[in-house]
């Protein structure tokens, strides 16, 4: 096995978030504007064979973890079978993605099968009127329905994020925790960060991790942090509930940095590499690749974006100002 690539703050770097497609069928407040965004021309999104090559290259470099996101990963056509390949490269230890789970009654068996390990589904709440308001579309029972399928699945672990906004779904915490806990998944809160071209973030509506955890322990005195490895999950902090019955993941973007173990660079659906969500250092790989470039070429340029890792994201200071492209075309 290749020894990791690490960055210049010495943080090994082995996994890879894969956006195979900007288009979506939601229009996600914290994602994208609700006209949605300008969709790049088909030609110039990655193809299959593209992304193959791809996985190959990094895998030969050390990465063992894949996440495939999008936009929606699902409305991609001849996923599954591209998944089966993609999971067969020699070195993908782990292949798993992120979906708002409304085609998973389709497709969560053919991902199951093709390899698909793991799974992240969106849900941000249990309400249907606000579902409407956050996603802008009225999809709350098909995604409700998608993530019934996937639990009929063998899949190795399903896990839910919410993205909580204050004076929209943040009265939800204790019962989007108890649908998760009923169904034996982990849930994972996300404070609402200022993403992309996105541009209904103000502080104020941010919620405070700590004043989720009050929320969530005054309904469950006994939980608490995970101690050692299983309570750390990349950006997420990890508790259980008493006696094993359960967890629940925090990612504090806002009120504290994730940035100090991050061990991730993202692909966007045209082949950009970029080293982190909120810097705009990105290097195109498609453009190698589509010049005649060799597999070496393609490492040199993957271990320069690697080493060029900035130490952390700027929310919260002076300087800080959101990237100029939506969540759907970074990689959700």
């Amino acid at each position: 096995m290749p020894l990791p690539l690490v960055d210049q703050y010495r943080r090994p770097v082995t996994y890879l978030r894969i956006s195979v497609t900007d288009r979506c069928n939601l229009r996600c407040q914290y994602c994208m504007p609700a006209e949605g965004v300008t969709l790049r021309p088909k030609p110039e999104i990655l193809t299959y064979e593209e992304l193959l090559r791809l996985g190959r290259v990094f895998a030969s470099l050390g990465f063992v973890k894949f996440r495939i996101t999008g936009g929606e990963p699902l409305v991609r056509h001849e996923l599954v079978p591209f998944l089966a390949d993609f999971a067969r490269i020699e070195g993908v230890n782990e292949l798993v993605m992120s979906t708002n789970g409304i085609l998973l009654t389709r497709c969560a068996e053919g991902l199951c099968q093709a390899g698909v390990q793991r799974l992240n589904i969106s849900l941000d709440t249990l309400r249907r009127a606000t579902f409407e308001l956050l996603q802008r579309r009225d999809e709350l029972g098909r995604t409700l329905e998608g993530i019934e399928a996937a639990r009929a699945q063998p899949f190795r672990r399903i896990k839910l994020n919410a993205v909580i906004i204050r004076g929209v779904n943040d009265d939800e915490t204790v019962d989007l925790a108890r649908y998760a806990v009923e169904r034996g998944m982990e849930i994972r809160f996300i404070e609402f960060m200022p993403t992309g071209l996105q541009r209904e973030w103000t502080h104020d509506r941010v919620v405070p991790v700590a004043e989720m955890q009050e929320r969530l322990r005054a309904v469950w005195p006994d939980l608490a942090p995970i101690a050692g490895p299983e309570g750390s999950s990349g950006p997420s902090r990890v508790w259980g509930y008493a006696g094993g019955a359960g967890r629940v993941g925090f990612i504090s973007a806002v009120s504290e940095t994730f940035c100090q173990a991050c061990n991730r660079v993202r692909l966007t659906s045209d082949g950009h590499l970029r080293g982190c969500l909120f810097s705009d250092g990105q290097r195109s790989l498609r453009e190698v690749m589509r010049s005649g470039g060799s597999d070496d070429d393609l490492r040199e340029v993957i271990r320069g974006v690697v080493w060029n890792k900035v130490e952390s994201h700027r929310i919260g200071k002076d300087d800080f100002a959101p990237v100029e492209l939506g969540m759907s075309e970074l990689g959700g």
